[in-house]
């Protein structure tokens, strides 16, 4: 069964490749099923018996780990190793083969403060060049100009959110920023004239609500246009450019894990990404996050 890695180049990715005494990669394992008590004696097992065969001085250090289990969500951390790309693929190899339907991998780099804290996040160094244009005509021309320096990609503050029975508060949790190298992530949406629906909207809207399907199993979130109405996307033109706008809630995007909840937004672009090449639409998104995600999609040709 294939997963999705979130980044796309999963360990393989030139972040993990050698981590500094102070930092860690935080992983979470999403299943498809249920993590039962043998579920979970079976998870406990593989890991014994892979850490008990991984030789830990070849991968440059005497590790550190942390363990979690919550509903269909394997936690792990591990820091104080110098090289833990091979190792991982072999965890990840295993993890694979039980028979629990491994769906998604999120990886992430992050320094760990003198207690033992995660902190910050270790960047994607590729969006080390994104700007942030206060200039609404000099963001949408760098938005589709390759030779311009590119938009930021994200720009959201971390929620807290509380759980349902008000108890106790979860903190959002964030990796490396949104970055695809072949589509163009740009945050924020153009003021552009919306127009009545005709039959290739309509078109679309069919094939991403099958495509919602296939990156988010279970309730996929629904398309809604400017009115509310479900499975539907409405027909923008903004500076001779035509282009195809829905929402979606963010509630219907979120992944819960233990003491944290994540926002399924790499899983969204790589959707994106795929229609885009689908539909031959020019490879830029554009999208926002507030009481709805915006996203707006746009043809490759202008007016």
């Amino acid at each position: 069964m294939s997963y999705i890695s979130i980044p796309e180049a999963g360990i393989n990715h030139a972040n993990f490749e050698r981590l500094a005494k102070n930092e860690c990669i935080d992983m979470m394992f999403n299943f498809a099923y249920y993590l039962d008590e043998d579920a979970a004696a079976l998870l406990d097992k593989l890991l014994n018996l892979w850490i008990n065969k991984t030789n830990w001085k070849e991968v440059g250090g005497k590790p550190v780990f942390i363990t979690e289990i919550q509903e269909n969500i394997l936690h792990l951390a591990i820091t104080n190793i110098h090289s833990p790309q091979k190792a991982i693929r072999m965890l990840v190899f295993e993890l694979q083969r039980v028979p629990l339907g491994l769906e998604s991998v999120y990886f992430c780099g992050r320094k760990v403060s003198r207690e033992g804290k995660m902190e910050e996040v270790l960047q994607e160094p590729l969006t080390a060049n994104q700007v942030v244009y206060t200039d609404e005509q000099a963001w949408w021309d760098a938005s589709f100009d390759w030779e311009k320096a590119p938009p930021i990609s994200e720009q959201v503050e971390r929620i807290i959110a509380t759980t349902a029975d008000g108890q106790s508060k979860l903190m959002e949790k964030r990796g490396m920023r949104l970055y695809l190298d072949d589509c163009r992530i740009v945050y924020g949406t153009a003021r552009a004239e919306v127009f009545s629906r005709n039959n290739y909207c309509a078109s679309i809207a069919t094939y991403l609500t099958q495509l919602f399907g296939k990156y988010f199993h279970g309730f996929p979130p629904k398309l809604l246009n400017k009115y509310g109405d479900s499975d539907h996307v409405d027909l923008l033109i903004h500076q001779g450019r035509q282009g195809y706008r829905f929402r979606l809630e963010p509630a219907l995007l979120t992944v819960n894990y233990p003491k944290s909840f994540r926002f399924r937004e790499y899983e969204l672009m790589l959707l994106l990404r795929e229609a885009i090449q689908t539909l031959h639409l020019v490879p830029v998104i554009h999208w926002t996050r507030d009481e709805y995600y915006e996203i707006n999609l746009w043809e490759s040709w202008v007016y």
